[in-house]
């Protein structure tokens, strides 16, 4: 929230909601695994391990987005393709979460 208030226009505040949700979300996958909670009890395992690989290089590239909107060197060319694999990587973590 500190960069949106010194650069207002280049979207720092919806990437703080959204490292935020995530945050929570991940939160409450912990709460619930250490409240022995197996909600994919039933869901083919090789889909859980596809679904972890999508959300670790989605982590990935959110810490690279985050790292190249400090920068004071990033280039348009940069942000557009972090853009794209992220929505790559979303569209297939959403396929995969149709099947779980």
């Amino acid at each position: 929230m500190e960069l949106h208030q010194q650069n207002p226009s280049k979207g720092y505040d919806a990437e703080a909601l959204n490292i935020s949700e995530r945050s929570k979300a991940r939160s409450l996958l912990e709460l619930l695994a250490e409240a022995n909670t197996d909600i994919r009890k039933g869901v083919d395992p090789q889909l859980v391990i596809q679904e972890r690989s999508l959300q670790q290089q989605l982590d990935a590239v959110e810490q690279r987005r985050v790292e190249v909107y400090k920068s004071e060197n990033d280039t348009p060319e940069e942000k557009v393709a972090l853009e794209q694999e992220r929505q790559y990587l979303l569209r297939k973590y959403e396929e995969v979460q149709t099947k779980t």
